[in-house]
């Protein structure tokens, strides 16, 4: 009993009445449905049901956009006390992937570790006088972490510019000098 008419203390006619409110219990509210809906949308329907917005953390997927709740801490339709505290785990994007500098390495090694960590490879080639043939010669971006399926350029060496020398013997030595410029 919660509450009584007439209260505590008061003198009735025996045989008079008295009313009693009988407890329900403590109040609950059911917890709404929040996860797939975006951050915004989940925390008003969390307030709206007399719950209170706790923990909000950041979750990883490739399949749902970022923004959108992954996780509550709570099951839908769960009866909950008010202001009871729901942590949400919002969608950040892809996970992001570690990437590894690969210059001065075997092209094909880590033509081939890249692409098995699940990035996109594009491949360029230069001279370089300082890397040998077939090394990784520059890579973009070097280094940090990018989401999976990312291009990253690798640069190919080609070892150093090699050039025929022409025959200059038996020329003028202004001639010669024109024909080794060219």
């Amino acid at each position: 009993v919660v509450s009584t008419k007439p209260g505590p203390g008061t003198k009735i006619l025996r045989g008079g009445k008295i009313e009693a409110a009988v407890s329900k219990g403590p109040e609950r509210h059911p917890m709404p449905v929040v996860v797939g809906l975006s951050q915004s949308v989940a925390e008003a329907a969390i307030e709206k049901a007399k719950l209170a917005v706790g923990k909000v953390s950041d979750g990883y997927s490739d399949q749902v956009a970022a923004g959108t709740v992954l996780r509550a801490s709570e099951q839908p339709g769960a009866r909950l006390k008010k202001d009871t505290a729901i942590n949400l785990v919002v969608c950040a994007g892809p996970k992001p992937v570690s990437i590894t500098d690969y210059r001065g390495t075997p092209y094909d090694a880590a033509s081939a570790a890249l692409k098995g960590a699940g990035f996109q490879v594009v491949e360029r080639s230069a001279h370089s006088n300082n890397v040998a043939e077939d090394l990784v010669l520059g890579q973009d971006p070097r280094s940090g972490h990018a989401a999976s399926g990312e291009t990253i350029t690798l640069t190919r060496s080609l070892g150093p510019l090699l050039v025929t020398v022409p025959n200059v013997q038996r020329m003028a030595v202004p001639a010669a000098r024109k024909v080794m410029r060219e």
